[in-house]
């Protein structure tokens, strides 16, 4: 009787282990993605990107939230900072419309004194109106762009999850 010996079954074995529990094995790659791409919404959101000069949007990169596993496979990741009602990491991505006042005119402030006058309050007169003063009154203001940090960060955290996958994959085999 002639018996059937099979060489390398117990490598065989390790690799269908290994790739029996993806949870495990690709939970690095997904990792290491999430921190970068968490970097890149964060330094998207800081004002020193030339894109929103001139805001300070220091307290928005840091309300970024740690990511958070809502099922196997699947984080969450969210902006917090709001002003009223409105998200502000979300209006960098969007932009704005036209802004028009519901009232007569809307009060643009040119420097830090004219800008510390609360809204609805009346106009202090130390502060002068005009083109080269303290403020102006405008009946809209122009449109705002946004940047797509958010839009354009979702492809970019595919493509580098999918070569780390790949790589993960790999490295079983080796």
């Amino acid at each position: 009787m002639v018996g059937v010996q099979l060489k390398g079954q117990d490598k065989v074995l390790a690799h269908l282990k290994q790739i029996a529990n993806p949870d495990k094995l690709l939970d690095t790659a997904l990792k290491q993605t999430m921190a970068n791409s968490i970097a890149r919404l964060v330094k998207g959101t800081l004002s020193n990107n030339p894109q929103i000069k001139g805001m300070n949007t220091g307290n928005t990169a840091r309300q970024w939230t740690n990511p958070k596993k809502v099922s196997a496979g699947t984080y969450q990741v969210e902006n917090t900072a709001r002003s009223g009602k409105w998200n502000i990491a979300q209006l960098i991505n969007d932009g704005h419309g036209v802004i028009r006042p519901k009232k007569k005119a809307l009060y643009i402030p040119l420097n830090k004194s004219a800008a510390q006058k609360r809204p609805g309050a009346k106009i202090p007169d130390n502060l002068k109106q005009g083109k080269d003063e303290d403020y102006v009154f405008a009946r809209q203001v122009k449109a705002k762009t946004g940047t797509k940090f958010i839009d354009k960060e979702i492809p970019s955290a595919s493509r580098e999850l999918t070569q780390r996958v790949i790589k993960a994959i790999r490295n079983v085999y080796k």
